[in-house]
């Protein structure tokens, strides 16, 4: 727990915080001290125009109550408690606005004034315009392709954490590229993530069942089937003229059973070109004849043609011409495992750092999977819902797995069937406010981060911790460093215009 400021009565006989909102169970009233009568309230030690005569500033200490917990560790490596110690350690002076001020209710707030007293000066803490968290989706820069199409890529941006950007090579692979670092295939990404090289296919594409019978290629007339283009030759002579060049729908397909068709004939040429979903089986041997993610050429269809009976799936293009991206970025990725993707992680992204392969996977799990170092904020977490029509809780403010594949899938609907729409990062919609509160929670951060690898170190040179208390591995300086330095020469924090008051209005409403 913490406490911001020093709380007690007129004599001081009570204090804390917690006891000025403590009721007596009798009367149901807020306690009084028996002496001076008096509720526990706050003390500061000058008011805002004395710190302004004196040139000090307006703050209140920040007061952190720290457990140091001890444990005894038995040979089988069980643990139990061996001491708790507890303290109360004061970590910084923060600055407050100079409005404070006490309700009716008794409840202490922030009036409308949002100034500050730094060294006696009038400061202006201003607001801050930045990109709002969430998945963008935008045109390369890059030049069209040979074919006239467009790049596109996509970026996953997070309020706290490393960014992670998706783009398009010339071949139509998809590469993954963390915090501007290296580029990564995206296949190999995911099979780091857990996912089999086998089941790739299957998270982005959907099958397409064609069955091959002493070499003529069909397809089952079901409810697979609908949508599909009925082209000439598909069906007997007598259905053909009635139904070629129509598309199949539920009261099509009702007619199409009621004449007793039960399937599709399928040319060569419309094979031919497609990428397998799966691999090709030889069902009486069990042979792999052609592996999946391949793209059927000529050769594949004669040697397809001398089998009794084939079960195809391929990769269901819709009707677009596209090749697909994942099948071609499978094509050149050689990994094939998680433990090589681990390892090619590692050197992409944390080149010369050793590490073993579970702390690689740790570190890859903490760095976008961990609330602790990656926070998207429930603003990023209702855009990226909205965006990839997800259903994660708006309290899972991490990313999840699920978020990575609805932002690759929503690309590649961009990039081969033209679905989706781009973002425009100018656009307001776009963009939000980072209020005085927020910035200053994120300096907070950093001072704490900062802290807790001084409290670590300190932990590993001490050889004994029994007759040590939590003050003893605390360094606080950089919290009070990184306070200082935002109030009194950051970018954000100017002296306020006091020219007139529609100019200090105006300062104060600055973005």
């Amino acid at each position: 727990s913490y406490e911001i400021g020093n709380w007690s009565c007129t004599c001081g006989q009570l204090t804390g915080l917690a006891t000025r909102y403590t009721k007596d169970k009798k009367t149901g009233r807020y306690i009084t001290c028996s002496s001076c009568h008096a509720r526990v309230s706050i003390k500061v030690p000058f008011n805002p125009q004395e710190c302004r005569e004196s040139e000090e500033t307006y703050a209140l200490p920040l007061k952190v109550r720290v457990q140091l917990i001890t444990w005894d560790v038995d040979e089988q490596g069980n643990r139990s408690i061996h001491d708790i110690k507890e303290q109360d350690v004061y970590f910084a002076d923060v600055p407050v606005m100079v409005d404070l001020y006490q309700d009716q209710a008794g409840t202490y707030q922030l009036g409308n004034q949002g100034t500050f007293v730094i060294n006696g000066v009038d400061r202006v803490v201003v607001s801050q315009l930045h990109r709002s968290p969430g998945a963008v989706f935008s045109k390369s820069k890059k030049t069209k392709d040979l074919r006239g199409r467009p790049y596109f890529a996509a970026r996953i941006i997070p309020m706290r954490g490393s960014w992670m950007d998706f783009e398009f090579d010339t071949n139509d692979c998809l590469y993954v590229r963390i915090d501007k670092k290296k580029k990564l295939l995206v296949t190999t990404f995911l099979q780091a993530l857990g996912y089999t090289r086998d089941s790739l296919l299957s998270l982005f594409y959907n099958a397409d069942v064609i069955q091959a019978v002493k070499g003529v290629f069909y397809k089952s007339i079901d409810e697979n089937a609908i949508g599909r283009r009925i082209e000439k030759g598909m069906l007997d002579e007598k259905l053909d003229e009635k139904f070629a060049g129509k598309r199949i729908t539920k009261e099509i397909l009702a007619d199409l059973i009621k004449a007793k068709a039960d399937r599709l004939y399928i040319k060569d040429s419309s094979v031919l070109g497609k990428a397998l979903l799966k691999d090709v089986v030889d069902t009486q041997t069990g042979e792999i004849l052609i592996d999946q993610g391949t793209i059927l050429q000529q050769h594949h269809i004669d040697m397809l043609h001398r089998y009794e009976s084939i079960t195809l799936e391929l990769i269901d293009s819709g009707g677009y011409m596209f090749q697909p991206a994942i099948a071609l970025t499978l094509a050149h990725d050689s990994v094939t495992n998680q433990n090589d993707a681990l390892h090619e992680i590692h050197v992409k992204i944390w080149p010369g750092d050793s590490a073993s392969l579970e702390e690689i996977k740790e570190r890859l799990e903490r760095q976008f999977f961990s609330d602790r170092y990656y926070d998207l904020t429930k603003v990023g977490r209702v855009r990226l819902n909205s965006k990839l029509g997800l259903q994660v809780g708006e309290n899972v403010t991490c990313l999840v797995r699920e978020d990575i594949l609805g932002t690759i899938r929503y690309l590649i609907n961009l990039r081969e069937k033209g679905e989706g729409e781009l973002d425009d990062i100018d656009h307001l919609g776009n963009r939000r406010v980072r209020l005085v509160g927020e910035l200053l929670a994120n300096q907070i951060y950093s001072g704490l981060a900062r802290i807790e690898r001084i409290a670590k170190e300190r932990f590993r040179m001490q050889e004994t911790h029994t007759a040590l208390m939590p003050q003893d591995f605390l360094n606080v300086k950089p919290l009070s460093a990184v306070l200082r330095e935002f109030f009194g020469s950051g970018q954000l924090s100017q002296f306020m215009d006091q020219t007139n008051p529609l100019s200090e209005l105006a300062h104060k409403r600055r973005l």
